[in-house]
């Protein structure tokens, strides 16, 4: 699948990301996805980016609202104040994200295709259900390897309600992408 190359005459694709933390944050996964987003912007795409108004690792770090980059747009949502103090804030602020995302990508446009990353772990949740109710392709783009990683490293138990939740999420998510991408 092409997100970007048309045929003559075919109107441009347009190319919803959802991605937490994004430049001018400094975190690395922002960065990488930023420059798809100018890569697919400069082949004719329209890119839209909805993140977090806060920094990942400094929540007192704000961003404007609405930004254009690199051939792109940023949009980002206000409502993620956690910080990454506890695993219970990191939770909270990550499907507070989630579900401001979602709302956010209800509306204007149609996109062609949703790009949606595992930054916040559950942000596949708002990509399944912007591309069900926009009709839209799923593209997931696998960063990180949740639950596996939690459990390899002790911070959760296998069989918890989180690991379970986390389990099939990742099912449906893979059951409904067009494409997946990984690192």
């Amino acid at each position: 699948m092409s997100f970007a190359r048309r045929e003559p005459g075919a109107p441009a694709r347009r190319v919803l990301v959802i991605f937490q933390a994004f430049p001018p944050d400094p975190a690395a996964g922002g960065l990488c996805v930023a420059d798809v987003c100018a890569t697919l912007a400069a082949a004719g795409a329209t890119v839209q980016v909805i993140a977090s108004d806060r920094g990942y690792d400094d929540p007192s770090a704000r961003f404007a609202a609405r930004a254009r980059m690199r051939g792109f747009e940023v949009r980002r949502v206000g409502l993620a104040l956690f910080s990454k103090a506890s695993l219970l804030t990191r939770l909270l602020g990550g499907l507070v994200f989630v579900a401001a995302a979602t709302m956010r990508g209800l509306v204007g446009p149609r996109p062609d295709v949703v790009l949606v990353s595992t930054t916040p772990p559950m942000a596949p949740l708002a990509g399944l259900i912007i591309a069900a109710v926009r009709r839209s392709a799923l593209v997931h783009w696998l960063m990180d390897m949740n639950p596996d990683q939690a459990i390899a490293i002790g911070f959760v138990r296998p069989g918890t309600v989180t690991v379970r939740m986390l389990d099939w999420l990742n099912r449906q998510v893979l059951r409904r992408a067009a494409a997946l991408i990984v690192l």
